[in-house]
């Protein structure tokens, strides 16, 4: 068993990727990024190697429990009944589908 502060010299490459507030409920690694939905109504891109946000789509009014990404698109679902498709580039949210 460890401890989160340990998490450095057990793999030193490793970042931690914090929530805003709440917890995490879903990610999803594409490449170098990962994708993580949280309880705080919120999707953020981190890059993996560096540890920086890229990039934070927010809208969802609910718990955001399912998230996929491809090159061009972010796709979210959450508990407010709804599912958004964001626009990668432009970091907005582009179709809202309910």
């Amino acid at each position: 068993e460890w401890e989160r502060e340990q998490l450095p010299e057990l793999c030193p490459r490793a970042h931690t990727f914090d929530a805003e507030v709440g917890g995490v409920l879903c990610i999803h690694v594409a490449g170098f990024e990962v994708l993580v939905c949280g309880d705080d109504c919120i999707a953020k891109v981190w890059n993996i190697d560096t540890g920086d946000e890229v990039l934070t789509l927010e809208g969802h009014t609910a718990s955001v429990f399912a998230g996929f990404m491809t090159r061009d698109r972010i796709m979210t679902g959450a508990g407010d009944r709804s599912a958004v498709v964001g626009e990668r580039a432009a970091g907005r949210s582009a179709v809202s589908l309910l």
